[in-house]
C-alpha cells in the first residue's frame, strides 16, 4: 500500500525517490489523485506530485511501443499544435491590423501594445450514456492543473502592422521546422526519419513529464489571443 501523500512531504528527495522506484504504474496513480487541488498546493506539494508524475513517466516510457498507429498518433497531435498557432496568428494578426488602422499615435504602436497567442490543450471523452462528449474530472484533469497548461504554450507575437513582417512568428521556437524536436535528447531514438515533431511535444513530454501515451489522449485546443497595452510605456 502506498505511503500517503502527507507523508512524502516530509521525505527528503532521495529517500522518496528510493520508495517510488518501487511503486507500481497503479500505486503511483493512486497517489497522483491524493494530491490536493492546485490552487492549494504548497512547494513541498508541487515537488512531490513532480516526483510521482516522473516515476510514472519512467514507467510508461518503457512500455511505450513505437507502432505505425501510436506513431501517427503523436504526429496528429503534432500537427494540431502547430495548426492552432498558425489559427491564432492569423486572428492576432487582423485584430494587429485593425488596432493600428484606428491607433492616433503611429508611432509608438509597436511599444504601446503586447500582443500573445495561448494554446489550451484538453481531453475530451464521449459520454456512453448521453453521446456527448465531456471532460472526465480523472488523473489528467489533476495533471493539467500540476502542468499549468493555462501559462505552458503561450507565445509573444513581434509583428509589425507596416511592413506586415510576419518572420519574427514564422521563426518562433513553437513553429519553427528548422529544429526537429524528435531528434532532440532525451526524446532520440523513439520515432524514424520521416517523422518531425513540434517544440510543444518536447516540452510536454520532457518539461512536464507527460507520456507518449498521455499526449496521444490530447483531443481538443482552445485557441486565446490577447491584446494589452504596456503599462511600462503608459508610465511616460
Amino acid at each position: 500500500m502506498p505511503i500517503p501523500y502527507d507523508d512524502l512531504k516530509q521525505m527528503n528527495y532521495e529517500h522518496r525517490r528510493k520508495i517510488l522506484d518501487d511503486y507500481s504504474l497503479k500505486e503511483l496513480e493512486s497517489l497522483m489523485y491524493a494530491a490536493p487541488d492546485y490552487s492549494d498546493s504548497t512547494k513541498q506539494d508541487k515537488e512531490v506530485f513532480r516526483d510521482i508524475k516522473t516515476h510514472r513517466w519512467g514507467i510508461l516510457n518503457r512500455k511505450y511501443k513505437t507502432t505505425q498507429n501510436n506513431v501517427s498518433r503523436i504526429v496528429e497531435v503534432s500537427n494540431q499544435f502547430l495548426k492552432a498557432w498558425k489559427e491564432g496568428f492569423t486572428k492576432l494578426k487582423s485584430m494587429i491590423d485593425l488596432l493600428y488602422e484606428n491607433e492616433q499615435n503611429k508611432s509608438a504602436f509597436m511599444d504601446t501594445y503586447d500582443f500573445e497567442i495561448k494554446l489550451y490543450p484538453w481531453i475530451f471523452y464521449k459520454n456512453i450514456k448521453t453521446g456527448e462528449w465531456d471532460d472526465g474530472d480523472d488523473l489528467y484533469r489533476i495533471m493539467m492543473d500540476y502542468s499549468r497548461m493555462y501559462d505552458l504554450f503561450v507565445m509573444r507575437v513581434s509583428y509589425n502592422p507596416v511592413g506586415k513582417d510576419e518572420n519574427d512568428f514564422w521563426n518562433d521556437i513553437e513553429i519553427s521546422q528548422e529544429l526537429n524536436w524528435k531528434d532532440c535528447l532525451p526524446m532520440t531514438g523513439y520515432f524514424t526519419d520521416d517523422v518531425y515533431l513540434c517544440y510543444a511535444i518536447h516540452k510536454l513530454w520532457d518539461y512536464e513529464h507527460w507520456a507518449f501515451q498521455d499526449i496521444a489522449k490530447i483531443n481538443n485546443i482552445n485557441i486565446y489571443v490577447e491584446v494589452s497595452r504596456n503599462v511600462e510605456t503608459e508610465k511616460f
